[in-house]
């Protein structure tokens, strides 16, 4: 059995997790980039950062040749994975509202997500957390972990994804001399991503892998069998597989299916974000790395919120300059001072965020946005409350807000779903009558993760395999 995966970030690497498992069954990954090894040596933070990612100025993230907007719209397939690694790495469990939408499938996603996390080292700010590092939390830290838990509001240790060949892990206290933070954390390859892992079975020759290539358009014919059109190097050649695995992100996902069906509209869901500075009336120490400390996860009746809170560092200033305003003013401020500020993202459900529109029109892919339906001043207010209730005192004249899919939450146009409609997918990722062609990634999430996506979408990716070949 001949197949491809189109894509090579996590999506892809949770399906070659199982794929690689099964007899007789020939893999092709498809990519467009290069690979490329680690590189350690160099602070991320002697390069310019947009919108708060790790991401360089001169990185080109965008396939332009058919993408067309008035604004810098959401960030295309290369920022969730593939040879890149500019994902923030931060993991979190689906909330329990989106556990009940996978329950309604009958759909067990803890599972998968239990296994994704086996095959991933992390990084915790907790003692009784197994990880592969540890980092003391400071007293403002503790203080958020303390009093931010109530009936509304739970909050936990951060956890995020390292790169476990970091060989700066070996001596774990080394500073930079450029930011001041531990070596370990700041070079390009310290957040994990799946180039290792991908690197390694191409080696092994466990799958064939085509680089700077892309999937324009695919059709099953009468057989069942799935011809693909292919562009590399600006030529075109058609190959036919029994399967094909969609793993390119939301927009060139969606770019494909359009190209091969007649569907002209999508309606991508986004979780919109806003990043706020905050302040906590108790001087402790300054941390020493840019991750996240704390995770909180706030829940009403009609909405749900997830928070990612920062206490500021010297190297986390760096980090923020394009996301905080007045970061670089603060940065001079005295180091005693400065460990009673910080910063936190936070995250909408997708009920109340932005849309993003993806239209064809004489073949050119065309983005443009919706504002979100609600009102969501009482949300910020009840969340308001809750944080000074918990001795976190947000600066909200210092927030900015992140809309139409620049958060990098977003996904779901292909949802799951049991009713079955052109734009819904069976829970092997299937739309139409498509038989042989599987969509594997965000794409297909029943429900944009109003925490982390990329954990989820891995877990749902790798279930779907494993559906797929009754395993």
């Amino acid at each position: 059995m001949k197949i491809l995966i189109a894509g090579s970030g996590p999506s892809a690497y949770a399906a070659l997790l199982k794929l690689t498992t099964i007899p007789n069954i020939e893999i092709t990954v498809l990519d467009n980039s290069s690979r490329f090894n680690d590189n350690f040596n160099d602070c991320i933070f002697e390069k310019n950062f947009d919108t708060g990612n790790r991401i360089p100025r001169d990185l080109n993230i965008y396939d332009k040749s058919n993408l067309k907007s008035k604004e810098l719209g959401p960030y295309s397939s290369k920022i969730f994975g593939g040879y890149s690694n500019v994902w923030g790495g931060t993991a979190f469990p689906p909330s329990n509202i989106e556990k009940s939408i996978y329950d309604e499938l009958e759909i067990n996603i803890l599972k998968y997500f239990d296994i994704i996390k086996e095959n991933i080292s992390f990084f915790s700010n907790s003692n009784s957390t197994k990880s592969f590092i540890n980092i003391n939390l400071t007293n403002r830290e503790k203080k958020i972990l303390d009093n931010l838990n109530n009936e509304n509001i739970k909050s936990y240790n951060s956890l995020i994804c390292i790169n476990e060949n970091n060989p700066y892990l070996n001596n774990k206290n080394e500073i930079c001399s450029n930011c001041k933070s531990f070596k370990w954390s700041c070079k390009n390859d310290t957040i994990w991503s799946t180039k290792n892992s991908i690197n390694k079975l191409i080696e092994k020759e466990k799958i064939s892998y085509i680089n700077n290539a892309k999937l324009v358009s695919f059709n099953e014919n009468s057989d069942a069998m799935v011809s693909c059109l292919i562009k590399k190097s600006n030529e075109f050649y058609e190959e036919e597989f029994d399967k094909i695995f969609l793993a390119c992100g939301p927009i060139n996902t969606s770019k494909i299916v359009m190209n091969s069906t007649k569907i002209n509209k999508l309606k991508i869901k986004t979780c919109d974000m806003l990043s706020i500075p905050y302040l906590i009336p108790s001087f402790g120490k300054v941390k020493k790395h840019s991750f996240a400390d704390v995770f909180s996860y706030f829940k009403d009746d009609n909405f749900e919120i997830f928070i990612q809170i920062y206490g500021f560092s010297k190297s986390l200033l760096k980090l923020a300059s394009n996301v905080l305003p007045l970061t670089n003013l603060v940065s001079y401020f005295p180091s005693n001072l400065l460990s009673v500020f910080g910063g936190m993202f936070v995250y909408l459900d997708q009920d109340h965020s932005s849309k993003i529109i993806v239209t064809k029109e004489n073949k050119n892919l065309i983005i443009s946005f919706e504002e979100a339906i609600n009102n969501n001043k009482g949300i910020y207010k009840k969340l308001n409350k809750t944080l000074r209730g918990g001795g976190v005192y947000p600066i909200h004249l210092l927030s900015k807000k992140f809309d139409f899919g620049k958060s990098n939450h977003y996904g779901a146009q292909f949802a799951h779903s049991k009713k079955s409609t052109e734009i819904s997918s069976d829970r092997t990722g299937r739309i139409l009558d498509l038989k042989n062609t599987h969509i594997i990634d965000s794409s297909v999430l029943p429900r944009v993760n109003v925490g982390p996506v990329t954990l989820t979408t891995m877990a749902n990716s790798y279930r779907i395999v494993e559906e797929i070949f009754d395993i």
